[in-house]
């Protein structure tokens, strides 16, 4: 249990400091992906709906899906295809591991403050010939 809590806590470490390092554009679209997950089956149509109220701007479909196709081959999301009364519907999965409430600056700051030195591996001991 507190090796897949580590386990969880330094994922999520490494994603907000993979995430940091995205361009605008980026973080764009994992936030619109992650934000269709949550409130209903991140399609084509319902991600392009809320790209267009998130940035104000409208967008083509082919745009976004290129935009899509960019994120997936960088291994930011995830195409899948689900069954929707047996009819079969592409979708978009976020890989990152970010809390919903936490921003990625202050969830790399407050992994860091969380650690203590029971939370850290042993250091390796050397013994000395006899």
């Amino acid at each position: 249990m507190v090796l897949y809590v580590l386990e969880t806590r330094e994922q999520r470490r490494e994603d907000a400091e993979f995430y940091l390092k995205l361009s605008t554009g980026n973080k764009q679209v994992i936030d619109t992906v992650e934000e269709t997950e949550r409130s209903t089956r991140p399609t084509l149509n319902a991600i392009t709906e809320a790209y267009e109220s998130r940035t104000g701007e409208p967008i083509a479909y082919q745009e976004m899906l290129r935009k899509l196709f960019h994120a997936e081959r960088t291994g930011i999301i995830e195409s899948e295809v689900d069954n929707v009364q047996d009819v079969p519907t592409q979708v978009w999965r976020s890989h990152l591991n970010l809390p919903e409430e936490t921003e990625p600056v202050n969830l790399i700051e407050e992994t860091k403050s969380q650690l203590t030195v029971e939370d850290r591996p042993p250091a390796p001991q050397v013994q000395s010939p006899p």
